[in-house]
């Protein structure tokens, strides 16, 4: 191989390794965790970019006019505060997570929107160290169920047993049922949250995060709003 080859594969090795740098930043510091979309309404769960240090809150923003202009709805989720799991009910939308900042995980926390009175409720799932693993709600009676390790923060490994936790009153007051083995997927009866997704429909959050991008006639991805948007890049009092 002569010098010049070897000098163009150095040069391609430390270009890729760049990138793949860059590319890891684009990724950790995505505006938008996430996107849902409710008939002609646009919903994306969004970071505020100056606030937080090496935590970002975490905005609900609003567009009824396929992603033109944007609202804030809900409450701001305070830096280190996550969103993993979302359920859509027609009449309710619900939202589940927990905190991170500092770990190990703790205080499992859960959303509820009701559409009808565009009103946004927290209540908390269990107040101590734990990973929520998996949350679900009965057709039938709309119990809520969720599934939460509780964390030793003593064990070596931050691990702890399963248990699984009650809502009889649409989320407002949670209970603990019993120990169990494991996290269920699917089961009759039940409508299991779902992971947030970064994909809806004809609408998603691009690869890095930099636009909201509508699939259009062409079959193609077309970016339709820029991110970050200038509500994510104000910091609220």
């Amino acid at each position: 191989m002569s010098k010049k080859s070897r000098r163009l594969l150095i040069t391609a090795a430390l270009f890729a390794i760049v990138c793949g740098i860059c590319v890891a930043q684009d990724y950790e510091y995505l505006s938008a965790d996430g996107i849902w979309v409710r008939g002609d309404t646009l919903i994306i769960f969004a970071r505020l970019n100056p606030c937080g240090g090496p935590y970002r809150p975490i905005q609900t923003l609003v567009s009824i006019d396929g992603g033109k202009t944007w609202a804030a709805s809900g409450p701001r989720l305070d830096p280190g505060r996550e969103l993993d799991f979302i359920l859509d009910t027609g009449a309710e939308l619900w939202l589940a997570g927990q905190d991170m900042a500092e770990g190990p995980t703790h205080a499992p926390y859960l959303l509820r929107y009701a559409a009808d009175h565009a009103e946004w409720r927290e209540s908390e799932i269990y107040p101590d160290n734990a990973e929520l693993l998996g949350i679900a709600q009965e057709t039938k009676t709309g119990r809520l169920l969720a599934w939460v390790r509780h964390i030793d923060f003593m064990s070596e490994h931050w691990t702890g047993p399963v248990y699984l936790h009650q809502s009889l009153d649409g989320g407002q007051t949670w209970s603990e049922i019993k120990k169990v083995r494991r996290i269920p997927r699917w089961a009759p009866g039940l409508h299991f949250f779902q992971e947030l997704p970064r994909r809806k429909g004809p609408w998603r959050i691009s690869r890095l995060g930099s636009a909201v991008e509508q699939r259009q006639a062409d079959g193609k991805w077309h970016p339709v709003t820029k991110l970050p948007l200038p509500l994510q890049q104000t910091c609220p009092e």
